[in-house]
């Protein structure tokens, strides 16, 4: 089940996604900047893979939201509200 919360919330941060075939939602990489949407997230919370991102051009990823936020150095209300979303 896809955890709509918190895809609002990443949503705010680095803007709309796009859902891909794999059930993943795709943004534009803020590392890299890639002109196309490569940097998929997995927001299903039935999946050994929820909160796992990467971009498929530079190979940034992680297995936590929380290390994107940190990269985009988002205010603490958004780590706030990640807490309180994912429970971590």
């Amino acid at each position: 089940m896809v955890n709509e919360l918190l895809v609002t919330l990443v949503n705010s941060v680095i803007g709309e996604g796009k859902r891909t075939s794999r059930g993943n939602i795709s943004y534009k990489c803020p590392k890299c900047n890639h002109s196309k949407n490569k940097l998929e997230i997995n927001f299903d919370e039935s999946s050994p893979y929820y909160q796992n991102f990467q971009c498929w051009v530079c190979g940034y990823k992680s297995k936590k939201i929380s290390s994107l936020f940190q990269f985009l150095k988002v205010p603490k209300d958004k780590f706030i509200q990640l807490q309180k979303i994912t429970k971590d």
